[in-house]
């Protein structure tokens, strides 16, 4: 099919000039548009859950890297992110997403090892709150190991 070089228009077989443009047409158009350039892309992660997913990609979206999620190159654009995401990312970018990747990675193990580090602890005796360091109950005095106290 013949298009126009600068209006895009589509013409059928057979026709030579763009009726609005008045130019030759041409048989395939350049693709230079700086704003749409064409990417290769490569997988930057899979099957993170949609919390991971979302921090990934709006980390991506701040430093500029174009990101699709799986299903967006078939057409489908997932509004949230399935549980079994993968992110895909232009190969050009793919060392600058890796980082930022780790780096999202690494805060969530820091969270998540802080949170398990202010995990409570309590009594098997009675049910009340222990503090992580104790060999007794403060409530009822039952003697206990860290390891006898149950966790939450």
């Amino acid at each position: 099919m013949p298009y126009c070089p600068k209006c895009h228009a589509e013409y059928v077989a057979g026709k030579t000039r763009c009726i609005d443009c008045d130019v030759d047409l041409v048989e395939e158009l350049p693709f230079e548009d700086p704003e749409h350039p064409r990417y290769t892309f490569e997988v930057l992660t899979e099957s993170k859950g949609e919390i991971l997913t979302r921090l990934i990609k709006a980390e991506l979206d701040a430093a500029g890297i174009p990101s699709v999620l799986s299903g967006d190159m078939l057409g489908t654009v997932h509004i949230y992110p399935a549980h079994d995401s993968t992110i895909w990312v232009p190969t050009r970018h793919l060392p600058q997403a890796k980082e930022i990747l780790e780096q999202v990675l690494a805060t969530a193990e820091d969270d998540a090892t802080a949170e398990a580090e202010t995990e409570l602890l309590y009594c098997d005796n009675c049910g009340a709150e222990v503090p992580p360091d104790a060999t007794a109950c403060p409530n009822c005095g039952e003697a206990f190991d860290e390891a006898d106290a149950k966790s939450d």
